[in-house]
């Protein structure tokens, strides 16, 4: 009875463990196993065994390997131990990858799109964000919030500029400004963004139920979040904007809102630094205890 309850218990196990598994197989016959988070029409979203997360076109993928590699496999029934000779598997403890290995990864893989900033195993418990890591995580989070501004506010000055000859010399600003948006710079920043939003976005609803001690941190870092979906909007929808100097305007209150939310989030997140103990403290000792001159 013993020996049948454990071949069930390790069946179920099995079906546990394998149920997430996924392979990736790229066009060019590199192929990654991991989990399969989510999935549309043109993206794959796909993280790997170290908990890295990447954003995949479709059109990189061989889809007819994929789904030949991922369809369903019947295992053959595993031995039966018995109780005295069974061994539980010590744990592997996570990887924290850092932004040396994320650099090393698009040099290794240049087709794909590597979200910022990279997952932290240990930020989790049972699958739930940590009360002790919320602080942490909306910190990084306005810090690449900070960094993606300042790409799109030189982006926007590229875009006023060439709007701003073409107009001075009667010509249509159509152009002149698609041949910056479509430059290899500014679409490898658009394109940034538009990665960073994604996984920002998600860490966003990770955080639904924040510590008082970060709420007002949290709400900040919704509004800069949302500010830079906005001018990402503005910056490729600049002909919806009646003149140059109206776009130049909205788009600089824009960056100045979110430069402002960036520094309370800094300001709101950062960690108290002890005071700094006395050079000598035996001597500071020995002068408070003095007495007095009469």
């Amino acid at each position: 009875m013993l020996k049948r309850l454990l071949f069930i218990v390790f069946i179920f196990c099995i079906g546990l463990a394998t149920a997430g598994a996924y392979t990736v197989i790229l066009k060019n016959g590199k192929t990654m196993n991991g989990t399969l988070i989510s999935e549309t029409e043109q993206i794959l979203m796909f993280k790997d065994g170290a908990g890295v997360q990447y954003s995949l076109k479709k059109s990189s993928l061989d889809l007819d390997q994929m789904r030949e590699a991922n369809a369903p496999k019947v295992e053959p029934p595993p031995p039966v131990m018995d109780e005295g000779t069974a061994k539980e598997a010590p744990k592997k403890k996570a990887r924290v990858y850092t932004k040396e290995d994320v650099d090393s990864l698009r040099t290794k893989y240049p087709e794909l799109s590597l979200g910022e900033p990279v997952e932290n195993p240990e930020d989790y418990e049972a699958g739930v964000l940590k009360p002790e890591a919320y602080g942490k995580r909306i910190q990084q989070g306005a810090t690449v919030i900070n960094d993606n501004i300042a790409n799109l506010a030189a982006l926007r000055e590229g875009v006023a500029t060439a709007w701003e000859v073409a107009a001075s010399t009667g010509k249509d600003p159509s152009e002149a400004v698609a041949t910056v948006l479509n430059s290899e710079k500014s679409a490898e920043a658009l394109k940034g963004v538009s990665d960073d939003l994604m996984v920002l976005g998600r860490w966003q609803e990770s955080m639904t139920n924040p510590p008082d001690n970060v709420k007002d941190a949290y709400n900040t870092y919704v509004r800069a979040l949302a500010g830079l979906s906005d001018f990402q909007r503005g910056l490729t929808s600049w002909n919806t904007f009646e003149n140059v100097n109206l776009f130049r305007s909205r788009l600089s209150e824009l960056e100045s809102q979110i430069s402002v939310a960036v520094s309370q989030i800094q300001a709101s997140t950062a960690q108290p630094q002890p005071e700094p103990a006395p050079e000598n403290p035996d001597q500071q000792e020995s002068e408070d205890q003095q007495p007095p001159t009469q």
